[in-house]
């Protein structure tokens, strides 16, 4: 009985030290930090159709929201910060504010929209500060608390770890080089 309780308190003991280590990476960068890197994020232009690589998005400094998501969470994985997750949501372009004549053009309005789920909450800086003036919310991070989505989503927000996504966006832009490659 003896030997199953030390092996109980070895557990329990290395279960406190994981949940201090994880504490500390995330408050190993402060909060001005990461808002100061959300902002570089959220203000480098939001442009439909982007590629989702966020070290493309860095090149040509245009993004969508993946790869706004996936650079900030590189990002912050880099200071430390652990509890990271892309959140996924489905919404419709007619429920954003921009022009019909826009929307019309859409083969389909509706979409899927990603955020990045920093410790749970959401984190959205999808939309850039120049499509503030076209009515489109553009968020701001305290750099703990959620910012909201930036669209008006339907139904719930499925999660992906940082890893599957970044495969997915890379495994995409191979295959389109393969399909260029066999016309």
């Amino acid at each position: 009985m003896s030997g199953d309780s030390s092996f109980l308190l070895k557990k329990l003991n290395m279960r406190r030290c994981y949940h201090k280590m994880t504490y500390n990476a995330q408050m190993s960068i402060g909060k001005e930090k990461r808002k100061e890197m959300f902002l570089g994020v959220r203000d480098i232009p939001y442009v439909m159709g982007s590629s989702g690589r966020p070290d493309v998005m860095m090149r040509t400094k245009r993004g969508n929201c993946a790869s706004k998501d996936l650079k900030l969470g590189l990002d912050l994985m880099k200071g430390g910060i652990s509890k990271l997750m892309i959140g996924s949501v489905n919404f419709n372009w007619k429920d954003v504010p921009i022009p019909p004549s826009i929307i019309s053009i859409l083969p389909d309005a509706r979409d899927v929209h990603s955020c990045l789920l920093v410790d749970g909450e959401i984190v959205d800086p999808a939309w850039d500060l120049g499509l503030a003036k076209f009515g489109l919310p553009v968020l701001s991070w305290d750099g703990v608390h959620s910012t909201g989505m930036g669209v008006k989503y339907l139904g719930v927000v499925s999660e992906y770890s940082i890893a599957q996504v970044l495969a997915t966006v890379y495994v995409g832009a191979y295959l389109d080089i393969f399909r260029r490659m066999a016309r």
